[in-house]
């Protein structure tokens, strides 16, 4: 085997790799996005809440 073709051969091998990487990181980025949004979605009764606490300590008179 000449050199060119262990070169070709190490090349596709390296090419394989970095697929395999990138798969992986959509993947994690994919469960990250995921988890990121269930947490703003149990995030957002909480701001509601807190508004309409804030508006009745308004009007009873506080600041």
């Amino acid at each position: 085997m000449g050199l060119i073709e262990e070169l070709r051969i190490k090349r596709a091998d390296l090419l394989t790799e970095m697929e395999k990487i990138d798969r992986e990181g959509a993947k994690v980025r994919e469960d990250y996005e995921e988890r990121l949004a269930g947490l703003r979605e149990r995030r957002i009764p909480l701001e509601q809440q807190l508004t309409l606490v804030d508006k009745l300590i308004k009007v009873e008179g506080g600041k």
